[in-house]
């Protein structure tokens, strides 16, 4: 089986319901997953595919073997996505190709190339061996979605099924508890100010708590700049020091995430640790934690605009540092009371 996925951190986990579903239903099958090669050791501990299919995108230029980074921009992840397609090959037919991708042509097409028997995959009017396949619908949950897809094709998947066992990785004794702060995002459009970064970071501080910083080695000096407004020590810098097993064995360690839309936010998701995620220019009906998980908490301003944007989103920008600090402590409210019962 042949599953097209994997662009980066949130892609994966919010299709491991999904890929979890197609483990459990075809028990008899290899399953090899398209993912670049820094998510493989997430992607192994979780155990719900047997290999993966690497592009070569991130094989260079990436700080280091094992460090994480995500396409910063539409022509990143349009290269990456490529290279992924290209990589797709097979000495015989996969038994089974599914596209847990989206519905264009190309994907399609690189897929059918490899003449599998079975395609399982959202209906695309220009692909005849989509004909009576499930519809997409565009502003659908992300993680609904693609259990959907599978569920109308006779296959059972939960979408609540998004939890994964915490990582072995020992962190240090001083920052279990943190507040993870993650500043950086996917796409310039997703970006929230340095200063406001800073100011939360700070009030954080002033109450007594540990702050560290998180991030890939491309953001190394935003998170120097958010570390020297808000006068965090040295140590709280982990930007470009840690791998995916690392960042999530942080992620596991924390007291709680505050961060944007981005990969980090679905592993607080995974390990169940309180979070508050700033959204814009998509709305969290799509990519947001659950709406059942009440330790998550979404902050969006109503306003939609371009995912890929070059400069902060508007409505992002409208989010501010008092919005972010009464949601914090209207999620710490709720967790105390929650611990008192």
């Amino acid at each position: 089986m042949v599953i097209l996925r994997a662009l980066a951190l949130g892609d994966f986990l919010t299709g491991l319901p999904a890929l979890r579903a197609l483990a459990r239903s075809f028990p008899e099958h290899s399953h090899i997953l398209t993912c670049p090669c820094w998510l493989k050791p997430l992607v192994q501990m979780t155990g719900v595919v047997d290999g993966i299919i690497d592009g070569a995108y991130f094989s260079k230029d990436v700080g280091g073997i094992g460090q994480y980074r995500i396409p910063m921009d539409l022509q990143s992840r349009i290269a990456l996505e490529k290279s992924q397609l290209n990589g797709l090959r097979a000495p015989k037919g996969p038994d089974i190709a599914v596209n847990l991708r989206g519905q264009r042509v190309a994907l399609y097409e690189a897929l059918l190339a490899l003449k599998p028997r079975r395609l399982i995959g959202f209906y695309n009017p220009d692909i005849p061996e989509t004909a009576g396949s499930p519809i997409w619908r565009p502003d659908e949950y992300e993680v609904v979605r693609w259990c959907r897809l599978l569920q109308e094709n006779g296959i059972p998947a939960d979408p609540r099924d998004l939890h994964i066992a915490r990582p072995d990785g020992a962190v240090p004794e001083n920052i279990k508890s943190a507040t993870i702060i993650h500043p950086g995002a996917g796409s310039s459009a997703r970006c929230w100010p340095v200063e406001r970064w800073a100011a939360v970071a700070n009030w954080e501080t002033q109450r007594g708590k540990k702050v560290i910083l998180t991030g890939g080695p491309h953001e190394i000096d935003l998170a120097k700049k958010v570390s020297t407004f808000a006068d965090l020590p040295p140590d709280s810098i982990f930007v470009g020091r840690t791998d995916i097993l690392e960042l999530s064995a942080l992620v596991a360690a924390a007291g709680k995430v505050i961060c944007t839309n981005t990969g980090i936010a679905h592993l607080a998701v995974a390990f169940r640790i309180p979070s508050v995620v700033l959204f814009g220019p998509e709305p969290p009906g799509r990519f947001g934690p659950p709406p059942h998980l009440s330790i998550h908490r979404s902050l969006w301003a109503g306003m939609k605009g371009d995912t890929y944007g070059n400069s902060p989103d508007p409505g992002l920008m409208k989010l501010q540092v008092e919005d972010v600090i009464t949601e914090v402590l209207s999620l710490e409210q709720m967790c105390s009371n929650y611990e008192l019962q």
